[in-house]
Order: C-alpha cells, then structure tokens, then sequence
C-alpha cells in the first residue's frame, strides 16, 4: 500500500486486490493542531480533553521601549496593567522564546497597546491525572486578518498578580 495525497489535499491509502482488480480509496483523518502537538509532547490523540476559544480578558498589552546599559540598544518591554486591592499593579509580560519578541513587534505595529487574550484547557498527563492551563496572547485585527504572539508573565510574582487581576 502507498500513502497518497488526493487533490483536496487529504492522505488516502491505495490498495490493488491480489487479482489486481479495483483499486481501494480510504481517507485517513487529518490531525487538529491541538492533536498534533500533543503527539509531539508524548500524549495520545484521545487525551486531549478539551481547548476552549480564546475569550477577551479585558486588559491591554502595553509597550515600553528601554535602552539596554550593556549594548547600548533600544528594545521594547511588555506589561498590562490592573488594580489590586487599590494599587495600581504593572504585569511584566515575556513572548515563549527570544524570536517572540520581533513578532511581538510585528502584532503591536505603530500601536502603544494591544489586546490580552486568554484559552483554557485541560489535557490528560502521563499518570492519569488532569492538568489545567491557561495560555495568554496578544491580537490585533485589521480587516478580515488576525495578527497575534502568544506571552506568558515574566516572573512568578507577574503570574500570580496577573490571576488576582483576572480574579481566577
């Protein structure tokens, strides 16, 4: 048997009978992200329990440029913003990787803000357990066309600060 792509661009599998009569078309399932990246990180396709649509926090990503003491160069730092029993609380906000930070410029474009959003999940670990997550990211529409980076909270001060904020 030999894996095919059809025009659609879907694997089939194709087969000839030992008479070398028709010939047998299958279509084989394609994979969601979320089910590709759980193969990649060691869980099977079933232990994805579910991934929620990103939803607005209802904060905003700002941007701050800083000169660097040690290169001399200008980069930009990330934070949002909200109040916590009073106090106006500054949340740093790193992109997952260092390459993050040139698409972080990209989505921000001449913008000073940009929008937070968050996704909750759970998936099945190893040992039969469930773990839930959060992720963040910043997106900008213009027109039909959606432009976003996913950040994290620098610390873990930012983290908890950023969870007292959104009260969850």
């Amino acid at each position: 048997m030999a894996n095919e792509k059809n025009v659609n661009g879907k694997e089939v599998l194709e087969g000839v009978g030992a008479a070398g009569a028709s010939a047998e078309v299958v279509e084989v399932k394609e994979k969601t992200y979320a089910e590709e990246v759980a193969e990649l990180e060691g869980f099977d396709d079933d232990e994805i329990i579910e991934e929620d649509k990103a939803e607005f926090t209802g904060l905003k990503v700002y941007r701050r440029p800083f000169k660097s003491k040690r290169t001399g160069k200008v980069y930009d730092s990330y934070f949002t913003k909200g109040k916590i029993r009073g106090r106006e609380a500054e949340i740093s906000l790193v992109p997952p990787d260092r390459k993050g930070y040139e698409l972080l410029s990209i989505v921000f474009g001449d913008a000073k803000s940009v929008d937070l959003y968050s996704t909750d999940g759970s998936m099945k670990n190893s040992e039969g357990g469930y773990v839930n997550y959060t992720t963040y990211e910043v997106r900008v529409y213009e027109g039909d066309k959606m432009y976003s980076c996913k950040v994290k909270p620098e610390n873990p001060s930012d983290k908890q600060m950023l969870l007292t904020v959104l009260e969850k």
